[in-house]
C-alpha cells in the first residue's frame, strides 16, 4: 500500500510584529479630529480581536497537527484501509486549520498595516496588495481541500502550499520592516517637535551656549539622514521583492538609528539642566 506522504505543516508567526495605530492625515478640523480619533479606536479595537482569534486559531491548528502525526504514525504500523482513511481525514482538517489561521494572520497584518503610523503611503499600498494577493491564494486553497476526497489530492495540495512559503515569508518581511522604521519614524518626529520646543526656550531663558543648540541640531540631522536611507533602501527591496538582505541587516541599521535617537535625548536632557 503507499504510503501517504503528507510534508511538514508549518505557520509564520506574528511574534515581533510592531502596531502603531495610525489615520489618515485629514484637515485640523475638530469633527474630522473626533473622527480620526474614533477610527483609531475602532482599528485598536479590531486589532485586538484579530489577536485574540489567531490564538484561538492558532492553538486550535496545533492540536490538529499533533493529532494528524498520530493518526500518520498509527498508519505507518498498520497500512490499514481504516487507518489511512483515518490520517487522510486528519491531515484534511490540519490542512483546513491551517489555512484558516494564515488567512486570520494576513488578516490582522493588513488591518495593522492600515493602522501604522508614520509609513511611506506608497510603500503601505504596495504590501497591502501582496497581503490581499495572499489572502486571495489562501481562500483558493481552502476551497481546493474542500472539494479534494483522495489522499493524492491532499499531497499535491499540502505541496503547494510549502511552495508557497516564500511568497508568504517575503510579505511577512515586507510588512515588519514597514512597522519598525514606520516606530522609528513615531519616535524621530516627537523628538524633533520636544527638540524645538526645548530650544525655543532655550532661547528665551538665554541660559544656554551654541554649543548644545549645534550638538543638539547635528544628532537630528544624523538620524534624519539615517531614516532617509533606510526607507530608501526598503523601497528598493519591496520593489525588486528581495528584502531577505535588507530584513537581515535591519536589526543593525536600526541600533545605529536608536544610537543616534538617544544621542539628541541627551542633548535635550543638557538643553534642560541648563534652562
Amino acid at each position: 500500500m503507499k504510503r501517504l506522504i503528507i510534508p511538514a505543516l508549518f505557520i509564520i508567526g506574528v511574534t515581533g510584529m510592531v502596531v502603531d495605530l495610525r489615520v489618515s492625515a485629514q484637515e485640523t478640523v475638530v469633527s474630522e479630529a473626533s473622527e480620526s480619533a474614533q477610527q483609531k479606536t475602532r482599528l485598536s479595537e479590531e486589532i485586538e480581536q484579530l489577536n485574540e482569534i489567531y490564538r484561538g486559531q492558532l492553538l486550535e491548528y496545533r492540536q490538529a497537527e499533533k493529532q494528524f502525526e498520530i493518526d500518520r504514525d498509527q498508519y505507518e504500523q498498520l497500512e490499514t484501509l481504516a487507518a489511512i482513511t483515518k490520517v487522510t481525514e486528519s491531515a484534511k482538517e490540519a490542512m483546513r486549520l491551517r489555512a484558516q489561521v494564515m488567512l486570520t494572520y494576513f488578516e490582522l497584518m493588513r488591518v495593522s498595516l492600515i493602522a501604522a503610523e508614520n509609513i511611506d503611503l506608497t510603500l503601505e499600498t504596495a504590501v497591502l496588495q501582496r497581503v490581499s494577493a495572499q489572502q486571495n491564494w489562501l481562500n483558493t486553497h481552502q476551497e481546493a481541500l474542500s472539494a479534494a476526497t483522495q489522499r493524492e489530492e491532499f499531497n499535491q495540495l499540502a505541496d503547494t502550499f510549502i511552495a508557497r512559503k516564500p511568497e508568504f515569508e517575503e510579505v511577512y518581511r515586507e510588512a515588519n520592516s514597514l512597522f519598525l522604521l514606520g516606530e522609528l519614524q513615531s519616535v524621530h518626529n516627537e523628538l524633533i517637535a520636544v527638540a524645538d520646543d526645548m530650544t525655543v526656550a532655550a532661547t528665551e531663558s538665554g541660559k544656554v551656549s551654541p554649543q548644545a543648540f549645534r550638538e543638539t541640531e547635528r544628532a537630528v540631522d544624523a538620524v534624519a539622514t539615517e531614516l532617509d536611507e533606510l526607507w530608501g533602501n526598503l523601497t528598493t527591496a519591496i520593489a525588486e521583492r528581495d528584502t531577505s538582505s535588507f530584513y537581515q541587516r535591519l536589526a543593525a541599521d536600526t541600533e545605529a538609528t536608536y544610537s543616534g535617537l538617544n544621542k539628541v535625548i541627551s542633548f535635550l536632557k543638557e538643553l534642560l539642566r541648563q534652562l
